[in-house]
């Protein structure tokens, strides 16, 4: 190991985030470690501070935050750099890949579990996806969903609890409307300017508390899209409790493919949502990179 690099983000775990990326990287610090801490912004990151390959950088926060610190890994290898092996601290609120990971850190002894993790190489190999270039690691939504956190998002001041999308939620059910997409997966029309909400999982965690991509796995090459043609409120309740019980599968209401690309398209804009973010409208595409990221997970994970 060369060296370590935290980078924590400030409003994360209610406060928690700061104190926690000092503690890990003056640990690091104390047992020889060339160790430095990133409170900016992951974009703000600059190249010289990135670590090499068998170099390690922790991620201290959510979902959010750890898609931004892996999509400037991504900016850095596709410059020529090496991409570091990475640790997730989770401090949000769903905390998708920490969760499918394993990676429940203990609080009293957070900086010396993530030290000994690193040097035992507890180490998990993950696909790394993009949405329109961006990295994205858990699932991205295409429709109503994407309208919840497009609306969380408008009105969000600082850190988030599921209670905060209630109503978001409220909102979107008023004024959402169900304009028709046209859906290609990999080489493969699936859906041509037809009313739908679409879901694209490289794990199966998703933050309604069920999955609707079921059989993803982050390490297997291929994405999991879900297609639910609905047209009205009836419709997408329906199928929402076809998702709920895991019947998408075999429903022949759902549209279920596995591939390396996706892209959905649409005359109206439609809200597009990356592991939990706001993430802009249609036209986007979802690619799996022909790369995987290295976690370093607790022991036994």
């Amino acid at each position: 190991m060369e060296d370590i690099l935290v980078c924590g983000n400030p409003i994360s775990g209610m406060g928690r985030g700061i104190s926690i990326a000092q503690g890990v990287t003056e640990f690091a610090q104390r047992a020889g470690i060339h160790a430095r801490m990133h409170l900016e912004h992951p974009s703000q990151l600059p190249a010289d501070w990135i670590p090499a390959e068998r170099g390690v950088v922790v991620a201290v926060g959510g979902d959010g935050t750890l898609r931004g610190v892996v999509d400037r890994l991504l900016r850095h290898a596709d410059a020529g750099g090496a991409l570091p092996r990475v640790v997730t601290i989770p401090l949000g609120t769903a905390n998708l890949v920490a969760t499918h990971l394993g990676c429940k850190w203990k609080g009293n002894r957070i900086a010396a579990d993530v030290l000994r993790a690193i040097h035992s190489g507890c180490e998990r190999k993950f696909d790394i996806a993009t949405a329109n270039g961006r990295a994205m690691l858990a699932v991205g939504g295409v429709g109503f969903d994407a309208q919840v956190v497009h609306e969380l998002a408008s009105r969000r001041r600082g850190p988030i609890t599921y209670a905060d999308y209630v109503l978001p939620t409220v909102r979107s059910l008023a004024g959402y409307r169900f304009d028709p997409v046209t859906i290609t997966v990999d080489t493969e029309e699936v859906l041509r300017d037809t009313p739908a909400i679409a879901f694209v999982g490289n794990i199966p965690e998703y933050g309604a508390g069920f999955s609707v991509t079921p059989t993803a796995r982050s390490d297997d090459g291929e994405l999991d899209v879900c297609i639910l043609p609905c047209r009205n409120w009836k419709e997408l309740f329906e199928l929402g409790v076809i998702c709920g019980s895991g019947q998408q599968l075999e429903s022949e209401r759902a549209i279920y493919r596995r591939a390396k690309t996706v892209q959905i398209s649409s005359s109206s804009p439609v809200p597009v949502q990356i592991d939990g973010d706001e993430s802009g409208f249609t036209p986007v595409v979802f690619s799996l990179l022909g790369r995987q990221l290295t976690f370093i997970v607790p022991a036994g994970s």
